[in-house]
């Protein structure tokens, strides 16, 4: 087995269970859906955090093929994939009927998913760029970095649901957009 066989296994592992935890709060929610309305932020939000966990599974692949596996990289590893399981196991209620709606348990908690997406990006991009230099970075990509991190920062702090909503939106394109340029 190679190192990079290692650490894609191990991580990929933890990755693929935070993205069976936002399915099963799906499931969850979908079941109480006659009692809780489940409105647009929350499903939105959850398809934000799918799609960034692929997402990191693509630049894994794509920039840690050479990786040497020691305690640092096993520590940044495991610091990316605790934040996004705790992430992914926030994104729902675990009682969907103590909530009025949905949208009401978004706001209570976009701040931790979203904060958790933010600081496991951040993490992985700073050891992407420790352990590959800044080769292949341009002008776009510093550009897509800063609207990503924009938008979750004002995802964060905005409170108007509609704005939400159209950043939300805003967000899952870019990310589909990506899908299909990379």
């Amino acid at each position: 087995m190679s190192p990079f066989e290692f650490y894609f296994g191990f991580f990929s592992l933890v990755m693929g269970l935070a993205l069976a935890t936002v399915a099963s709060g799906l499931a969850n929610v979908l079941r109480a859906r006659k009692v809780v309305p489940l409105g647009w932020l929350t499903p939105l939000l959850a398809l934000l955090v799918l799609f960034d966990i692929v997402s990191f599974w693509v630049i894994g692949w794509n920039n840690f093929q050479d990786i040497t596996i020691g305690y640092a990289s096993l520590y940044v590893g495991l610091a990316i994939t605790m934040i996004y399981f705790l992430s992914a196991a926030i994104v729902f209620p675990k009682d969907a009927s103590e909530w009025t709606s949905l949208d009401d348990y978004y706001d209570s908690h976009k701040a931790l998913v979203l904060g958790g997406v933010l600081a496991s990006n951040a993490i992985g991009i700073t050891w992407r760029v420790m352990m590959t230099g800044l080769a292949g970075w341009g002008v776009i990509e510093a550009v897509l970095l800063l609207l990503f991190f924009g938008l979750l920062g004002a995802l964060i702090v905005i409170k108007n649901r509609r704005v939400n909503l159209v950043l939300l939106l805003l967000h899952l394109s870019m990310d589909v957009a990506q899908a299909f340029v990379a």
